[in-house]
């Protein structure tokens, strides 16, 4: 029988931003198919950094449910893959005559998904070093 506490209680950011994770992993599902059927150019490419970028939001999203400490490493290399996309994005919409587009995904999608990811790793890092710092002290020194 353990006689360690149970991890902290997740807090109400920390449930909205594994909601979000989960819901955008989702919703990327039906757009890289959508992809992988009207895209012309570079259909592999994009369509595998939208499976890669589904695959860490889902992964991240579950773990977090299970209080995972990776849950933060998942998110930071999520947000990598956003703000990459974001970049290509723009950087393809503008030869491709459809730069509008392009840049409101990148404003108003990838951008803020990539900045709440990091800002959500920050918070999950900084928990766990403090339940790691509490279980210490509640040891003892020299023990």
């Amino acid at each position: 029988m353990s006689t360690g506490s149970p991890g902290p209680v997740p807090s109400r950011s920390h449930h909205v931003s594994r909601r979000v994770a989960l819901t955008a992993g989702l919703v990327l599902i039906p757009w890289t198919i959508y992809l992988a059927l009207t895209l012309r150019h570079r259909v592999g490419f994009w369509v595998r950094l939208d499976l890669a970028e589904t695959a860490g939001l889902l992964l991240t999203a579950y773990l977090a449910y299970r209080q995972s400490r990776y849950a933060a490493w998942t998110a930071r290399v999520t947000a990598g893959l956003l703000l990459f996309d974001a970049w290509v994005d723009v950087r393809s919409g503008w030869r491709h005559d459809d730069p509008t587009t392009a840049l409101l995904m990148a404003i108003f999608l990838e951008i803020p998904l990539a900045l709440g990811g990091l800002w959500w790793a920050h918070r999950i890092s900084r928990s766990h070093h403090a339940q790691r710092e509490n279980a210490t002290t509640a040891v003892g020194p020299g023990r």
